[in-house]
């Protein structure tokens, strides 16, 4: 039980490759079956800029909606600005956030034909360029490992739907 804890709390944390560059994964977003894998470059003790891909597969992410399957799939990037750093990219940050996300869903249905009841499926498309503002705050340990906690505001400024409808008999 105490190796599954270690477990748990370790992987809640980043590893740092080295010192100027951050490879990281968020772990969080398995309780949304969703894998992100991030990359950081620091520019300066007081700046970095990184990107992320998140995805998932189909039929997972059922958690959020009442949809039978999804795929996601985002990509994003960003610019952060630290302040009072004390081990270079540490603490408190802000920056522009720029992402462009895709989504589909796939729905059922039923609706009565005549005297048959029939079960039809039909599949929703999202595509969004999405400009947000990310804060957050990052702890860094000596040994490379990170604890990064963040928040994002922003707005759609590109979106497209589509929806695929079954044929009628």
């Amino acid at each position: 039980m105490k190796k599954i804890f270690l477990l748990l709390i370790v992987s809640f944390f980043s590893i740092s490759s080295f010192a100027q560059h951050d490879v990281y994964m968020n772990f969080s977003d398995f309780l949304f079956q969703v894998n992100t894998v991030g990359y950081r470059y620091h520019v300066t003790d007081h700046t970095s800029f990184g990107g992320d891909v998140s995805f998932s597969n189909k039929g997972s992410m059922n958690v959020i909606s009442n949809a039978k399957e999804h795929s996601y799939f985002q990509v994003s990037s960003e610019y952060l600005v630290y302040f009072n750093p004390k081990q270079g990219c540490d603490k408190f940050y802000v920056g522009p956030n720029l992402a462009f996300r895709s989504l589909e869903s796939t729905y059922e249905y039923e609706y009565v034909n005549g005297s048959v009841l029939d079960a039809k499926q039909y599949v929703d498309n999202e595509r969004n360029v999405l400009l947000s503002l990310t804060i957050g705050s990052t702890w860094r340990h000596s040994s490379g490992f990170f604890f990064n906690t963040n928040g994002t505001l922003g707005r759609s400024i590109y979106e497209t739907y589509s929806t695929t409808l079954p044929e009628r008999n």
